[in-house]
């Protein structure tokens, strides 16, 4: 492993760590989209968290909604199964923020 960078899934956001500290936060609110990395686009717009030598079959892309830097790069070890884990989370949250809304 390249660094100890890791990838939390919360109840309500993508958290980048390393250490154990938080390097950045991603609040489920503001993640537009998750993709594999798109070759022809710049790069210029996105942040790289990579956490291995060969990030290649391992790339994923979080758009977000706002800030300088819309695309964030993260490599995790199974690039599917945690874009379905973090769908999951997102979709959770998103339910019981309308349940939230709905009651007050």
């Amino acid at each position: 492993m390249k660094t100890r960078i890791r990838y939390v899934v919360g109840r309500t956001s993508l958290r980048i760590m390393c250490f154990g500290m938080t390097l950045r936060q991603i609040p489920f609110s503001e993640i537009e989209r998750i993709s594999k990395p798109r070759r022809e686009g710049a790069l210029l717009d996105t942040v790289s968290w990579v956490n291995t030598w060969e990030p290649g079959p391992r790339e994923m892309v979080v758009h977000v909604r706002s800030g300088w830097r819309r695309r964030i790069l993260i490599t995790p070890r199974h690039r599917y199964a945690f874009r379905s884990e973090l769908r999951a989370a997102m979709e959770k949250a998103g339910r019981a923020a309308e349940e939230e809304e709905d009651g007050g």
